[in-house]
């Protein structure tokens, strides 16, 4: 957008100030003010007096100043830009930038600008500048930010509560089954705040900022078996093919994060049939395969379905945000790491996660994977019971 703004405000410049003979001035001149009386952006031109000579329909609307009262007037008198800082700035000395503009008529707007201001300062022959109001969506970024972090506030207090109730039960707890659902309270608080914590961030940098991750070698078997304890329903019916000793580079409050945004949908888009979490080496990085046997996605649309909010026309009437891939891709990011989806073997979807090896971390050949399928729904089932 300020590229854009940069360009069309030098265009505006270099028209009034180039070379024209009488007749075609005045024709492009006739022209020109047409468009831009009619333009949505808001144009106003200074000339080397600075006096306002150019003033559109949409300057008057963005400042409540109709171009009359502005026509020959300084814009000192017309209106103020200012930084969040309250400093003043000058669309003389900045080619391009965000501040709040204030007008004499008493209207305050966010806008974004770009102006024909010359990099090395020196003075342009008519001082041509662009806005556009971007009120709007700060007020709304604002509140989206108000909202997280008064959530943030909040749960942070019953989730510390939870945590602390389920460290103080594991005295009393015998029986192994108990021990590890404690195990996994615990683990999801923990993965909650990270959430929360990560939400808060996306929205302080626009969306532009990577969750902070902390990467550590992590074996990934031990954290696949934590995830399915929090969804038991998905895994009494988990097969696990691992290969030994794979370790990788990851956050692992994330790294399960992507895997149970991916087993919660494997359960919502294949609610019957195997799904299968397949864990190997490939070259420098550790791969995790999670393949169901649901309808998939299409190689068309698989593109999309990272896009935050997308979701595929026959699925609509499920519930869902359509943010789930976008999250996990996300944080695959963050860690360095990738996403792909492919066609599972048995007709449905393939997710693969790909996340650096841990150094030295030996990855044992091919044949000696072992599956985990009655023991794990041994366990699973016991735990349901």
């Amino acid at each position: 957008m300020s590229a854009a703004l940069s360009r069309l405000g030098k265009r505006i410049a270099t028209f009034w100030t180039g070379p024209w003979r009488a007749d075609e001035l005045e024709r492009e001149r006739s022209r020109l003010s047409t468009v831009i009386d009619h333009s949505d952006v808001a144009i106003l031109a200074v000339d080397a007096r600075g006096k306002v000579v150019t003033w559109n329909a949409a300057m008057a609307e963005l400042t409540g100043l109709t171009g009359p009262a502005a026509m020959g007037k300084r814009i000192e008198d017309l209106f103020t830009l200012t930084d969040e800082d309250g400093d003043a700035v000058s669309i003389a000395e900045r080619p391009r930038g965000s501040a709040r503009l204030t007008s004499t008529a008493g209207r305050s707007r966010w806008v974004e600008f770009s102006s024909s201001a010359m990099p090395d300062g020196t003075a342009p022959k008519l001082l041509t500048a662009v806005f556009v109001d971007k009120s709007a969506n700060r007020q709304l970024e604002y509140t989206r930010h108000l909202v997280l972090a008064s959530i943030h506030h909040e749960l942070h207090g019953p989730l510390t509560m939870i945590r602390g109730h389920a460290q103080l039960l594991e005295p009393a707890v015998s029986n192994e089954s108990s021990a590890e659902s404690l195990g996994a309270i615990a683990e999801a608080v923990d993965m909650m705040q990270h959430v929360i914590a990560d939400l808060v961030t996306l929205v302080d940098t626009d969306g532009t900022e990577r969750p902070a991750t902390a990467a550590e070698p992590t074996a990934v078997k031990p954290l696949i078996h934590r995830t399915l304890l929090s969804v038991p329903s998905v895994g009494t019916r988990t097969v696990i093919s691992a290969e030994p000793g794979v370790t990788v580079m990851a956050e692992p409050v994330h790294l399960r994060q992507c895997l149970l945004l991916l087993l919660n949908n494997a359960e919502k888009y294949a609610p019957e049939g195997t799904i299968t979490i397949t864990t190997r080496g490939d070259g420098t990085y550790g791969v995790i395969d999670i393949a169901d046997e649901g309808p998939g996605i299409p190689p068309a649309r698989r593109h999309l379905a990272f896009k935050p909010y997308y979701r595929l026309p026959a699925t609509r009437d499920r519930p869902g945000s359509g943010l789930g891939l976008h999250i996990a891709e996300t944080l695959m990011t963050a860690m360095d790491g990738r996403i792909e989806l492919a066609d599972a073997p048995s007709g449905g979807l393939m997710v693969s996660l790909w996340l650096p090896l841990a150094p030295a971390a030996p990855v044992a050949p091919a044949e000696e994977h072992t599956t985990d399928t009655a023991s794990w729904r041994v366990t699973m089932e016991a735990r349901r019971n």
